[in-house]
């Protein structure tokens, strides 16, 4: 049970969010937890009514709680950090202040630190897995006529089991989030049988370098990788007369 004590007279509001920020970072308060009631955060920290709301409010707009309404409701650990730095991406990218040529290359460079970390650790059913996902893309190239939204669509689960193997949570934050965004402008891309063959061939080079455990093999086709797709995008632009900022704009207002 989660003890809080009395607020110092000055900076309450901040004392509050502090206390409780620390109980969720010491796991004092886990996902999901509810927080006690007003009534009783008022007696703990010795605070008004408009203290407290005001520092689950803040709380609230930090990511870290769910405040609900209504029967059943009240405020919930909900640690959103993942969506927050999604929306704050997001807006940097609409902004202009980061473009999507330097998002392929900083996820491309990520990528290649968690493909060696999870190749360190990855056992021999990770590497059965792995291959299953595998085949299901090779069933979607070859299927369909080639369905290249579900083909991409299990690829970026091979993306996301790799970040996990990886065994750092702050890999599959950072990849989930930029590829959610890489993703948005795949649609935007041309994908041809010729792309799909050229991912296959490439996991297929990755998988087999992972089971002999050559990091450098793995590593370097998981940079041509992501330089192929680079240079797909960026021919992309060229022909459409486009630029990192007024794609961005398209992928919004289709969302």
């Amino acid at each position: 049970m989660v003890t809080f004590k009395q607020t110092r007279k000055k900076g309450v509001v901040q004392d509050v969010i502090q206390q409780i920020e620390n109980a969720i970072v010491r796991a004092e308060l886990v996902e999901g937890a509810k927080l006690p009631p007003e009534r009783e955060l008022q007696g703990a920290f010795q605070a008004s009514r408009t203290t407290i709301r005001e520092a689950l409010r803040v709380l609230e707009q930090k990511g870290l709680i769910t405040i609900r309404k209504g029967k059943g409701g009240g405020s919930f650990v909900d640690p959103k950090s993942g969506l927050r730095f999604g929306e704050n991406l997001d807006l940097m990218i609409r902004l202009g202040q980061v473009s999507l040529s330097q998002l392929f290359e900083f996820r491309s460079n990520i990528e290649v630190l968690a493909f060696e970390s999870a190749i360190y650790k990855a056992t021999a059913a990770d590497i059965r897995h792995l291959r299953e996902i595998y085949r299901k893309m090779e069933w979607a190239a070859e299927n369909n006529g080639g369905d290249h939204q579900a083909f991409f669509e299990i690829e970026k689960k091979l993306h996301r089991t790799m970040a996990v193997l990886s065994g750092n949570p702050l890999y599959g934050l950072v990849l989930n989030t930029i590829t959610a965004s890489t993703w948005k402008v795949m649609r935007f891309l041309p994908n041809s049988e010729t792309e799909m063959a050229a991912a296959l061939a490439d996991w297929h080079d990755i998988l087999d370098a992972m089971a002999k455990g050559d990091i450098h093999k793995a590593t370097t086709v998981i940079r041509a990788h992501h330089l192929n797709y680079r240079r797909v995008y960026e021919t992309y632009l060229k022909e459409k007369n486009l630029c990192d900022r007024t794609l961005a704009q398209a992928m919004e207002d289709v969302g």
